[in-house]
Parts: C-alpha cells; sequence; structure tokens
C-alpha cells in the first residue's frame, strides 16, 4: 500500500481540499494564501542506510521520494463575471487563456454549446469588422505551468517501517527515529512556505486582473515574470 502525502502541519480544517488524486492540498495546512497549492510525494528508489544503532552495523532498506510542490490551478476561479470551472487535464496543462467582451472587460469564455452560433455569427461579418474584431482579439494568459516548482527527497517512514525498525533494534531507539524523521520534514516544508510567501501571489494578481482592479497588464506582466500576460 502507497503511502499518504506527508501531513505538513499539526491541524487542518474538517473539510479537506483533496481534489488531485495523489496530491496534498497546502492549502489544508496553511489557508487561503496556498490555494493552489499542492504536494506530490513521488516514488525514486530504495536505498539502505545504517541505522547507527549502538555498536551495531544494522541498516535497513528505505524507500526514497520527491517531495515536490507545485501550482496547479484550483478546479474553478471566482472573479466578477462569475465563475470558470477547469478540468483536470486543463489545469495540469497549466495554461490558461481570459478573452474580453465588447465591453471591456474579462469573460469566461464561449460555452462549448454556443460555439457553433459563434461560428455563424462570424459569417456573417463584414471584412472591416472581422479585422476590428481580430485587432481586439489580445486575450489575457495565464501560464501556471511556468510558476517555479519547490521539493526535496526524503526517505519515507511508515508506520510499517517504523515497526520493522522496532524489531531491528528497540521500541525507544524507533520512536526516537521517527521523532527525527517528522521534525526535518516539518523544517523543509516551513523553508518551501517561506519561499513560496516571499514570491507574488498569482492566484491573487489574476482575479485582480479578471476584475479590472490591475489595468496595467505590462506592469503584472512584470511582477509576474511574465506568467500573467496579455
Amino acid at each position: 500500500m502507497k503511502d499518504k502525502p506527508v501531513k505538513v502541519a499539526e491541524a487542518r480544517p474538517a473539510e479537506d481540499l483533496i481534489d488531485i488524486e495523489g496530491a496534498d492540498s497546502l492549502q489544508n495546512y496553511y489557508g487561503a494564501r496556498f490555494n493552489g497549492w499542492y504536494l506530490f510525494k513521488i516514488y525514486l528508489n530504495k536505498q539502505s542506510y545504517p541505522l547507527n544503532y549502538k555498536d551495531t552495523d544494522v541498516s535497513y532498506d528505505f524507500d526514497i521520494f520527491d517531495y515536490n510542490i507545485r501550482f496547479i490551478m484550483p478546479p474553478f476561479i471566482e472573479f466578477s463575471k462569475g465563475s470558470i470551472p477547469y478540468s483536470d487535464d486543463e489545469r495540469r496543462l497549466g495554461v490558461f487563456r481570459f478573452p474580453k467582451d465588447t465591453d471591456g472587460k474579462y469573460k469566461a469564455g464561449v460555452p462549448k454549446n454556443d460555439v457553433k452560433k459563434q461560428l455563424e455569427k462570424f459569417k456573417n461579418l463584414s471584412e472591416k469588422e472581422l479585422r476590428k474584431m481580430l485587432e481586439n482579439s489580445k486575450v489575457l494568459t495565464f501560464e501556471a505551468f511556468r510558476i517555479p516548482q519547490h521539493g526535496f527527497e526524503y526517505i519515507s517512514l511508515s508506520d510499517k517501517d517504523v515497526e520493522a525498525i522496532s524489531k531491528l533494534t528497540d521500541p525507544g531507539f524507533a520512536k526516537q527515529l521517527k521523532s527525527e524523521y517528522d521534525n526535518y520534514k516539518k523544517q523543509k516544508m516551513t523553508e518551501v512556505k517561506e519561499r513560496i510567501l516571499s514570491g507574488c501571489d498569482y492566484l491573487l494578481i489574476l482575479k485582480q486582473v479578471l476584475d479590472l482592479e490591475i489595468t496595467d497588464l505590462e506592469e503584472a506582466s512584470k511582477i509576474t515574470d511574465g506568467i500573467i500576460h496579455e
């Protein structure tokens, strides 16, 4: 049985926000600022390490994992014009485009069942009208896949592993090893948390642009290193 993704805080809300298979939402632990940030625990290999138990040469085969933390668009995004749902495939691809309506406000795009109607409408446009529409066809683009990822490689230490090590050594030693393991993971996750907080809040900036609270797109692009751009 595979281990569940590492738990990184002592408390979590009663309602979990787990919606990506194989991932753990950091919003469960750190709050709304971490909406869209997920932890993936990816198996790498198995390695044998000495346990340094007393004067013995006893060792144990540990599973090594890549604890990878990256941004994935939430299942839907809400702004003044409504909400836009996204499929898992769209979220994992990480490229999102937001066109504007005739009033210059961002819209959720054309529903699939309206595409045919829109195509019929375009057929009736004059060349001048079509050219004007194309000139104004710039769309806001959010390249979420480019947001820097974080992570570290480390062993996994499940209850089954602790029990096996306890039999090779003693219960007190295994308990101490588990405590050191948990403390190290917590320390590494705190470092990741601080790196995320030190960067810009991409999701917040996107919503502010969609709501026209931020209208200087060059500045928004500069702040986000071109991840949000027109």
